[in-house]
Order: C-alpha cells, then sequence, then structure tokens
C-alpha cells in the first residue's frame, strides 16, 4: 500500500498552500519562510451580527418575487442583495503562532503524515537545524508541537489585525466591506501572561469572546508547545478551566499522545480504502479524504465553506466563510457515504435538525407557511440569512437539496429509525413549505412565483424564470416523489395522495436536441459553472443512464462540452467527471479529474475555484479556497470504482484502460441498501466482489466475469441478511 505524503521542499509563502491540521472543531495551517507560522481557527468563531434589511417585515418571498416580477431591481439590491456585502455576518479566523528563528533561514522542507495527521518540518539557520513536529489531537483538540535544536527561537501569539473598537459609532455594520479585517470593530483584545500559558482573549461587539491559549516548556535542546482555541458566550468568562487543561497537557509526553491520536486515524483509515496505479489521481483522493476528517467530524458544527481553514491574508474570508445551500454545503457532504465514513457526514444532518425551530420560524416569517420548515440559501453558523444573489440565496427550493442530504443518508443506512424520527419530519416540513407557493398560474402546471437555476444570468433580472426552471422541477420532483414514497412507512399514509397529486401536477423536465433545457425556453447557449440544469441526472439521479435517459444525457454532456470550460470552476470540472463516470467513460472522467487538481488545485490540495495558474482554461483567476470541489472530486473517484442505485450494483463501472490493466482495488466502499463492498480488477478482469450486509437486502448484481460462477443466481439477485459475507469470484 502506498503511503499518504504531503511532502515540500521550500518556504511556503502562501496560506492557502499550507500544511494543513484538523480535528472537525480546531484547524492549523502550518506555513512561512523567514518563520514558522501555525495559522489557527475554529469552526465556530463566527460574528453573528444581522444584516438590519434581514429583520424588516419587507424581508419575505412574497416582495422578492414581487420585485422580480415587476423588473424592481431596487429592492431586490436594497432588500436582499447589498447586505451581503455588509462585513457581517462572517467567519473569523482564531489567530496565529509564529515562530522566529534568531538566525536567518537558509531553508525549509517538510511533510504531512496524512496517515498520522502529524506535520514535519526542518528549519535551517546557517549550519543550525531545527526540527518542528505538530498535530492537532483528533480526540482531546489540544494541537500539540515538539522542537528539537530549536533553542534559538522565539515564540509569539499573533491576533487577527481587526479595527478598534472605540465607541457606540462603530456599531454601525450597513456599510459596504472593503473585505478587510479592518472592517470588523471590536475590543482590544486582552493579554494572558499566566504562568506557562500565554495568548488572548478577544471579545466581538456580540455576547461572544474567544481566546488562543499557548503553553510552552523547555527541557535542554527540547520545546513543547500546546495550544488551544476555546471559545465563550459569556464576556466574563476568564478561561482558568482551559489554561489548567493546557498547563496539565504540558506535563504529558508529546510521543503517547501521539499514539492516541494516531489510533483515531487508524480507525478513519479502517472505514474504506482504495488503491489505484494512478500516482496524481490517488494523491487527489488521499488529500480529499484526509481534508474531510479534518473539517467534518461529528459532534462539531459542519464544514462552513472553508472547514477550519480559514483564510490568514489580513481579510475576511472569501465568500465570508459562510453556509452556502445552493450547491455548496450540499456537495461537501457528496463523498462520506460511499466512504463508509458516516461520521463525518452525520455532523451536517445533525446541524440541520438542531436548526429545525429556527427553520420553522423562517418558513413562517420569510416564505409566509407556518406549518413548513425552510432554512436561507446562503446562512451563518446559527442559520440566519446573510443575503446575496437574491433569487439563489433566498431560493424556495434550496432546502430540497438538504432534503436530499437526509435522504441519501438513510438510503446507504437502511435506518429505519432515522427515517421515521429525522428524515420524514424534515422533508414533510420542507414539502409544506413549498407547498404554499406551488399553484397552477394558467399554465396547466404546478409552479413557483419565482423560479431559478443558479447561477444563470449572475443577479440580473433575468435570474428569474416565469416558466420553472429544471433546477427547480428537478428537487421538487425528488422531494415529492421520496415523500409519497416513504410517508406510510412512519405512519403518515393520509398524506399520501397530497404528495402524489403535487408530483403528479409538476412540469416535466424541460428537454430539447441537445439534451437538458434550463427551462422550457430556454437553453443554455454559454459556458457556466454551476451544472444545475442537469441535477436530474446528478446528484439527484432521478433520470438513469439507460434506455432513452442515454441519449438525453449524452446529449446533455456533449452541449457543455461544445460549450467549453470559459466560465467554470474547479467544482464544474471536477463535477463534470462525475456526468463521464455515471456514462461509463473511465478515461473522459479521469481527463478531467487531472484537469481539475492540476489546474484548480493548490500543492496542498485545497480547490482554489479559479485558473489560478492563468493558464487560459477559464475566464477567473484567483485563488479562493473553499471545499466542494474537493469533496466532489473524491466523490467522483468512487463513482468510477461502484455504482449503487435502485438496488442494483456494478463494480468498476468507468474506470480507465490503464486502470483495470495496471490493477485496481477497493475495500469496504458502502453501497445504497447498506452493503460494504470490496473487489479488485487486474488484466482487464474483476478478480472477487466481496459483500458484507448491515441489514436485510436484496441487491441486483452485475456479473462481470466472462462465465456465470455456479452460486450466481439467474434473476442477479442476492438476498442478504444482516451479517452475511458473501465473496463473489469466477
Amino acid at each position: 500500500m502506498h503511503k499518504r505524503i504531503l511532502e515540500f521542499s521550500e518556504p511556503i509563502a502562501s496560506w492557502d498552500e499550507a500544511l494543513p491540521l484538523g480535528n472537525g472543531q480546531t484547524g492549523m495551517l502550518l506555513w512561512g519562510g523567514d518563520r514558522i507560522k501555525l495559522s489557527l481557527d475554529r469552526v465556530d468563531i463566527w460574528d453573528n451580527r444581522p444584516a438590519p434589511e434581514t429583520l424588516t417585515e419587507e424581508y419575505t418571498y412574497e416582495t422578492m418575487a414581487k420585485a422580480y416580477k415587476s423588473g424592481d431591481k431596487a429592492t431586490l439590491n436594497r432588500l436582499f442583495e447589498d447586505p451581503y456585502d455588509y462585513p457581517v455576518p462572517t467567519k473569523l479566523l482564531a489567530g496565529r503562532i509564529e515562530l522566529l528563528p534568531g538566525t536567518p533561514v537558509t531553508s525549509m522542507s517538510g511533510f504531512l503524515d496524512m496517515e498520522t495527521a502529524e506535520a514535519c518540518v526542518t528549519l535551517a539557520c546557517g549550519r543550525e537545524k531545527a526540527e518542528l513536529r505538530t498535530f492537532i489531537h483528533a480526540v482531546n483538540g489540544i494541537g500539540y508541537a515538539r522542537i528539537e535544536n530549536g533553542e534559538n527561537l522565539s515564540m509569539a501569539v499573533i491576533n487577527p489585525a481587526y479595527g478598534l473598537w472605540k465607541s457606540e459609532a462603530d456599531d454601525d455594520i450597513a456599510f459596504k466591506s472593503s473585505g478587510s479585517l479592518q472592517d470588523l470593530k471590536y475590543p482590544p483584545a486582552e493579554k494572558i501572561a499566566d504562568g506557562y500559558v500565554e495568548g488572548f482573549i478577544q471579545a466581538t461587539r456580540e455576547s461572544f469572546q474567544y481566546a488562543v491559549l499557548v503553553a510552552k516548556r523547555i527541557r535542554g535542546n527540547v520545546t513543547d508547545i500546546v495550544f488551544n482555541v476555546a471559545v465563550s458566550h459569556d464576556l466574563s468568562y476568564d478561561f482558568k478551566a482551559e489554561k489548567e487543561q493546557l498547563t496539565a497537557a504540558l506535563e504529558n509526553d508529546y510521543e503517547n499522545e501521539r499514539e492516541s491520536h494516531k489510533a483515531w486515524w487508524r480507525d478513519y483509515y479502517a472505514g474504506s480504502r482504495i488503491e489505484l496505479p494512478d500516482a496524481a489521481i490517488m494523491q487527489m483522493y488521499d488529500i480529499n479524504n484526509y481534508l474531510l476528517a479534518c473539517v467534518s467530524r461529528k459532534g462539531c458544527p459542519p464544514m462552513p465553506l472553508q472547514g477550519v481553514f480559514t483564510a490568514d491574508n489580513g481579510r475576511l474570508a472569501p465568500w465570508k466563510g459562510d453556509y452556502h445551500n445552493d450547491l455548496n454545503t450540499q456537495m461537501c457532504y457528496l463523498s462520506y457515504l460511499k466512504a463508509n465514513h458516516l461520521q463525518a457526514g452525520e455532523s451536517f444532518l445533525d446541524f440541520l435538525t438542531a436548526l429545525t425551530p429556527y427553520a420553522k420560524e423562517y418558513s413562517a416569517s420569510f416564505f409566509d407557511a407556518p406549518d413548513g420548515l425552510n432554512l436561507p440559501g446562503v446562512m451563518t453558523i446559527e442559520g440566519r440569512p446573510l443575503g446575496g444573489w437574491a433569487t439563489y440565496s433566498m431560493s424556495i427550493t434550496n432546502a430540497a437539496w438538504l432534503c436530499q442530504c437526509f435522504s441519501e443518508y438513510y438510503d446507504y443506512t437502511l435506518d429505519d429509525e432515522f427515517l421515521k424520527s429525522r428524515m420524514y419530519p424534515f422533508l414533510k416540513g420542507v414539502g409544506l413549505c413549498i407547498k404554499r407557493w406551488l399553484a397552477d398560474n394558467g399554465s396547466g402546471y404546478l409552479e413557483l412565483p419565482d423560479s431559478n437555476s443558479p447561477e444563470i444570468n449572475d443577479n440580473w433580472i433575468e435570474a428569474s424564470f416565469a416558466k420553472n426552471t429544471n433546477y427547480d422541477i428537478s428537487l421538487c420532483r425528488f422531494l415529492f416523489g421520496r415523500l409519497a414514497d416513504i410517508c406510510e412507512k412512519c405512519g403518515d399514509g393520509q398524506s399520501r395522495d397530497m404528495w402524489s397529486g403535487i408530483l403528479s401536477g409538476l412540469r416535466p423536465l424541460a428537454i430539447g436536441p441537445k439534451g437538458l433545457k434550463v427551462n422550457e425556453d430556454f437553453d443554455l447557449e454559454e459556458s457556466h459553472r454551476h451544472i444545475s440544469h442537469a441535477m436530474s441526472v446528478h446528484p439527484l439521479r432521478l433520470i438513469r443512464y439507460e434506455g432513452e435517459n442515454k441519449k438525453v444525457i449524452d446529449r446533455t454532456i456533449e452541449h457543455m462540452k461544445k460549450l467549453g470550460m470559459y466560465l467554470w470552476t474547479g467544482y464544474t470540472v471536477a463535477w463534470f467527471a462525475e456526468f463521464f463516470a455515471i456514462q461509463g467513460n473511465g478515461e473522459a472522467a479521469r481527463h478531467y479529474l487531472y484537469s481539475y487538481a492540476e489546474n484548480y488545485a493548490s500543492p496542498n490540495g485545497f480547490h482554489l475555484n479559479w485558473d489560478y495558474k492563468n493558464r487560459g482554461i477559464s475566464r477567473d483567476h484567483g485563488r479562493p479556497f473553499t471545499l466542494e470541489g474537493n469533496m466532489i472530486a473524491m466523490d467522483a473517484v468512487q463513482e468510477m470504482l461502484l455504482y449503487c442505485e435502485n438496488g442494483e450494483l456494478r463494480v468498476f463501472p468507468a474506470v480507465p484502460e490503464q486502470w483495470a490493466q495496471d490493477g485496481a482495488y477497493f475495500e469496504t466502499l458502502r453501497a445504497k441498501g447498506a452493503v460494504l463492498v470490496s473487489s479488485a480488477i487486474k488484466n482487464g478482469k474483476v478478480r472477487y466482489i466481496k459483500l458484507e450486509a448491515e441489514k436485510d437486502v436484496s441487491v441486483r448484481v452485475e456479473n462481470p466475469f466472462d462465465a456465470v460462477p455456479e452460486e450466481w443466481p439467474e434473476s442477479g439477485i442476492f438476498n442478504l441478511r444482516a451479517g452475511d459475507i458473501r465473496i463473489l469470484e469466477k
């Protein structure tokens, strides 16, 4: 088995190329040149002050829909879009530890061992070399660093460069932000120097404060450092317990703490494993699989746009580090199920469930649907709206995509208690909210008054379509179809006719000679980053690659190829690889994954969105980091190895010829139906398929062997009992 290693041989000049370490709650980026910088972050450090407009009676779906219909861009800007330009609400960076050499640095090299989530750095200052090892403990959340031969390194704990709050006049937030942290005006940080512990406590303008705490001890030529980021909603809290915890942690041996930390990571990687004869794709997959564990952990809030790696460049995080529910959050949680890392994704579902009381309040206040539930398309960690391009940021159907996250979890686990107590209530609430606005306004179909296809026509008036889009139709068809399927099992059989009636009243998908359209009157006619018009293919899987739908999907893919990548982002490239995996075209899927990894990913694997190397591939050339591209690319690899839809399972459905010949295998990838699957291929032949059933289930397995094995049922359907292990081979 190969080793998961991320190496560097020269100073790391930018935070978004740093070595990333995290435990789902706390994150650290190791970078620097003239000094070593440990940028610290915590997922729940936010300035949640709301935009004033979001608290007014005007702030409603009805107001927005009427403004689009009448062409009232001024109202759309004032109420819905301009507030996103305010400096808050926003995710905040915690701070930084800097280790400063006494003499100039002549070289810096090292690596991140992703198997153990430990970074190792060699810093040369003339003839002297200092060795640094560091990790964020996977269980207790404390950061540990050990420096050998680092006696000449001094340490500083750096607060982010916020503006200084001087008076109540600085409480105004309703101004267009420059993007600088100086726009956030806070009281001066309280410096800490208490025994071994130093650092700072930073209060915001709410009842919230956080602390960066560091303790250091020197013994001979070994310096040990422990650190933590703590939060409190009590401004009088003094973090005494956290200081004492660090002082105690300083007495623990680095190696012993490292062993318990490594044990967690061994268990994580035991969830599944893949091996490919393709170094570039294997490295990309390993990094993304590693990042998933760093940024999402059960018991912690889910990953926002940058997870626990908020930008450390003196500016607000890209897109303020928020939760974008028109693609980003959903796609961030696309890969964990097949990878068999259930707890990583449970973080998101637990978060959404906990937001249910507010989702009901928001459904009533914004959507005038008191019986339903919904959430903003762009929201804070508290589920509150930030504003943004109106028709996407306040879309009523984005919540149906959140519903798919619940639905997928159930399909992969067959957890009936989850289905009844959590999934159905959430889906039903969103269904009732959407039902409130569906009406036949003369078209003969049930339609929404405002319909969009993210992010077609950007934030123009034309972004809202009179006839409902494939995006909205697909999400409604998914939601109401799923509700009709499960309501009886969930004890709500009397609602079946209602859900089925809504489903039958929706528009059919808009399909033309070029494949799937944006809506009945609008073909996609230019390159576009958000493949929202083809939601029904992936991720919703409403139309499958079979029968007449093959032609529809083929034409859709071909048309997007012709339009080109000019307006694509990195996540588009990875998403397109998913389409080729569905098509069974492994060569094309690999090609687009190569393009993603080479052109849109930082050396540390971070998805930087744009053509940041300016290679002429796409229009935009900045480097804003978000995580959904990472997780889409990870999922695309898994889709190439295992197909599991509609009770049917196929191994290696879309692998390139090189993989099939040179050999590839996977262990315990999770399939829909609560079945763990392992398989290997070599010299173009599948060697075996291993099925491990967690529930009583029937699954149809496509026979990949030259002949039909004796134990193979004529129907191809295997009836498995919970605990069964079945090995199928030629």
